[in-house]
């Protein structure tokens, strides 16, 4: 019996994450993306969810995940908290995204890429919380 790599148990991790989107789905998917984003050096790279250009310069629609065949095989955004969530960008390559609250732009902080076995990858969106002191 060979013992599990640190890739291997992310792998597993993931997947079993990936039928969870009850708030305690989304804390272990958040959990997973913390072990993911400390396993794989950051790579700056295009954004991995698709969004949608807005008549705004530099500003777009982030899709979310809306039911599990999306989770599973569409690369989109998690989001925890819903609403209409929005992103910037100057060059393209860099993205700040944000919640539109009552007219008015709530920052959220965005996890490393989680990528599935299925080959979809997402982005968990959430609310900048503050640590517990």
């Amino acid at each position: 019996m060979r013992l599990l790599r640190t890739t291997d148990r992310i792998r597993l991790r993931r997947a079993a994450a990936a039928g969870l989107l009850t708030a305690a789905g989304a804390a272990a998917l958040l959990g997973v993306t913390a072990t993911a984003a400390a396993a794989a050096p950051a790579q700056p790279a295009a954004p991995v969810v698709p969004m949608t250009p807005l008549s705004q310069s530099g500003e777009y629609q982030v899709v979310q995940v809306a039911d599990q065949n999306d989770l599973l095989n569409s690369d989109k955004a998690i989001v925890i908290g819903g609403g209409d969530v929005r992103a910037t960008s100057v060059d393209g390559q860099t993205f700040h995204y944000y919640r539109v609250v009552d007219g008015a732009r709530s920052p959220l902080v965005a996890s490393a890429p989680v990528c599935l076995p299925t080959g979809a990858c997402h982005i968990v969106l959430s609310d900048n919380q503050s640590p517990v002191v």
